[in-house]
Parts: C-alpha cells; structure tokens; sequence
C-alpha cells in the first residue's frame, strides 16, 4: 500500500498512487464492512463502469479511540481494497466534524478529490450536525451520477454494525458472520504469557485486543488461526481474564488465548489472525489444574466436531 497525505485526511491506494480525476466514491463508516457495506462497494464498482470513471474508491473515517471498533483502520483498507477499490479516502473525524455538509461535498469531493458521482446508504448522514444526507449528493451530483442503497435484512434484522456488535458482545460468532460475510476476527501479534499452557502440554498463542476494539463474550471459541505464511490450523481461544483455578487469576489484561490444534512452532512476535466461529462454553474457574486439562480437552474435541460438520475455508 501506498499512502498520500493530505490536509485532514490521507488518500491510501493498493499500488502505485496517481492523480484522482472523474472518480466514484463510496461514502461510511464502514466498521466492520459487513454485507450491506459490499452491497454498496459492488454497486460503485458498477457505477464506475456505467458513468466512465477513472477510478472508484471509498471514504471513511478514521478509526476513533472510542469502544467497540468491529475492525481496525488497516484491516478495513485491506478488505476495501479486496472489493475492487482503486483508493481510500481516510479522514481525520476532528478535521471534518464542524465542516458543513454542503462544504463537504462542494469543496472536499469535487472541488479537492475530482468526484463525479456518489455511492452511499439511506441512513447516510454527514457534515455539521449530521445535516447531510443522499438529497444533498443527489443534489450536487445528480439523481443519475448518485446512488442510494436501501436498508438490507437478514432474520427479520437490518443489516448493521450495531447489530454485529451485539452478536459479538453476546457470543453469537454464527449469527455475526452471516451478518459480516466473514468471520470475526483479531489480527494480532503472538506474545509471551505465563507459559502455563506449555507446562499442561496446551501450549497457546497469546493475543491482545487493540485499544478501542470490541471484545466477544468472555468464553471459549472454535477458531481458525491464519499463520503469517498464510496456512490455516484450526483452534481453541479463550477470550477473558484467564481465571485458572480456585483464588488464582492472570493478572494480565483481558486477551485471546488459543491453543492452535496440530501446531508445533515458535511464532513469538508473528501477527496471526484469529477468526472466531462459535461459542463454546462460558469461562470458568476450576479447583485444579487437572480439571482445566480436562475442561480443554473437551473443548478441542468439541472445537474438532464443530469444524468437521462446518464448512470453512482451511
């Protein structure tokens, strides 16, 4: 990736950077960029193609230091850019937030960025006050050059980043990658614990969650653990606190711990990503350290069985 940047934002292309000029873009938060979200990627890849645009991307916010972020700024860049964007507009939220919507457009999107057309969702709203919205790009690019999405549902719900974090917060790793089109995941780099796993002959790779970041219910997952090299194991995490046995817990902050299943490397300090497929159990304290290597040998034969009768990509 390459980045420009810019007065307030910053323009991130896949490749080599060029000039932007008669280009479509794409306008959300998109945290998460769940299947709603692609609709509206697809439907500016095909607006580029139907007005002649030389390029389409798509423009977000960056990420805030607030709670419960579905995806971080990169991730989201890489998955943008896996969806046929050419760039991403990636804006400073203190820079715009008492820019007025009309300013917005008339002198960011068309005056700076070249913009001949817009891509957005009903609920889209933007600019001082929130008092932008699809009227006003209609109005600025025309109702041809200006395309609205409508709401999108799944199971009686509208399609939505508030949504999905609530299945995560709840647990529900299924119902969040129907709404995603994607697993859950972290992307995090692997560090040392307190070796307890090692010692149990369940060694784990130990990951923590970004500042600002969501984290599921505390609880052991089925997951799948992508490798820097790109390979696949599948795996147990436990997200939480760690509690061990009876009046002992990790005084370490809340983390992703997971045994990869048929691994054996050193991987301190490689970035892995860990997608989580379902809830399996609550965690919990035990009496013993021969009731926890029990409990997880339990969980990995039930993390196995999950997996055998699932289809997913490894």
């Amino acid at each position: 990736m390459t980045t420009i940047n810019k007065t307030g934002f910053r323009i991130v292309f896949p490749n080599n950077p060029f000039v932007l000029s008669d280009c479509i873009i794409t306008l959300g938060n998109f945290d998460g960029i769940h299947i709603a979200h692609s609709a509206l990627l697809k439907k500016a890849v095909e607006q580029k193609k139907l007005l002649g645009a030389t390029s389409v991307g798509a423009w977000c916010l960056e990420t805030q230091n607030t709670s419960n972020i579905i995806m971080s700024t990169e991730d989201k860049l890489s998955i943008f850019f896996e969806h046929g964007m050419d760039f991403v507009i990636v804006a400073d939220f203190p820079f715009f937030k008492d820019l007025s919507a009309d300013s917005f457009v008339s002198n960011h999107l068309i005056g700076e960025l070249n913009c001949i057309g817009a891509v957005c969702g009903y609920d889209f709203k933007f600019g001082k006050n929130r008092l932008g919205d699809a009227l006003l790009l209609q109005a600025k690019f025309g109702k041809t050059n200006t395309v609205v999405l409508g709401r999108i549902e799944l199971d009686g719900l509208t399609v939505s980043s508030s949504q999905i974090r609530k299945f995560i917060l709840d647990g529900d790793m299924e119902q969040a990658r129907k709404f995603l089109g994607r697993p859950h995941f972290i992307r995090a780099e692997v560090k040392k614990g307190k070796q307890l796993g090692h010692k149990m002959n369940f060694p784990t790779a130990n990951q923590e969650f970004a500042n600002g970041c969501i984290i599921p219910k505390f609880g052991i997952y089925a997951t799948i653990c992508q490798m820097s090299s790109g390979k696949k194991y599948t795996g147990v995490s436990n997200v939480g606190i760690r509690p061990t046995i009876s009046g002992s817990i990790d005084s370490h902050k809340v983390n992703c711990e997971t045994h990869i299943i048929d691994f054996d490397g050193n991987i301190y300090g490689d970035t892995i990503k860990t997608e989580f497929y379902k809830f399996l159990r609550p965690e919990k304290k035990f009496s013993c350290i021969e009731q926890l290597c029990d409990a997880i040998s339990a969980d990995l034969e039930h993390a196995k069985s999950y997996f055998k009768q699932t289809e997913v990509d490894i």
